[in-house]
């Protein structure tokens, strides 16, 4: 499906080998996500489609067909991730599910199904009784990911 759906809004989601999943929105050829860093610049990347290292894909959902053109959804891409620096992510209340969630409502799609970001939801809710560690920045993009090429950060 994927290699067909040129110019279709699409949600590809992954269980993290560990603890976690990644959730990625796929446009135009391109899989573009929101991961944390330590940094107050974007943490917005960009991978191949489902090809981000140390997560395991697990289905796509397809949303609708975006009537901008490449060029308009890259300057779209670009002003959002603007938006998501990597110092900002929360494992439950600014992850990739939100991110993801957010482009699809610009996009005037349904939004993420439910299910998708179900745990970050129950953890915002029990936050109190959730560990201290877990209000840092937790979840990094490895810097080998992006020395082999893997990731490419949206330059702004």
């Amino acid at each position: 499906m994927t290699q067909n759906a040129i110019g279709w809004a699409i949600i590809h989601v992954y269980h993290y080998t560990w603890s976690n999943g990644l959730v990625a929105v796929y446009v135009y050829g391109m899989e573009y996500a929101f991961g944390a860093h330590d940094y107050s610049i974007s943490g917005v990347f960009e991978v191949e489609p489902r090809t981000c290292l140390g997560f395991i894909y697990i289905c796509s959902i397809s949303l609708r067909h975006t009537n901008m053109s490449p060029s308009e959804f890259r300057a779209f891409i670009e002003t959002i991730a603007s938006e998501y620096n990597g110092d900002t992510y929360h494992l439950t209340s600014k992850n990739c599910k939100n991110f993801t969630d957010d482009i699809s409502h610009r996009l005037n799609c349904k939004g993420i199904p439910g299910w998708v970001n179900r745990l970050a939801k129950l953890g915002g809710l029990c936050s109190c009784l959730l560990p201290d560690s877990l209000e840092a920045t937790t979840v990094k993009q490895l810097p080998e990911y992006y020395a082999y090429g893997m990731c490419h950060k949206i330059e702004i």
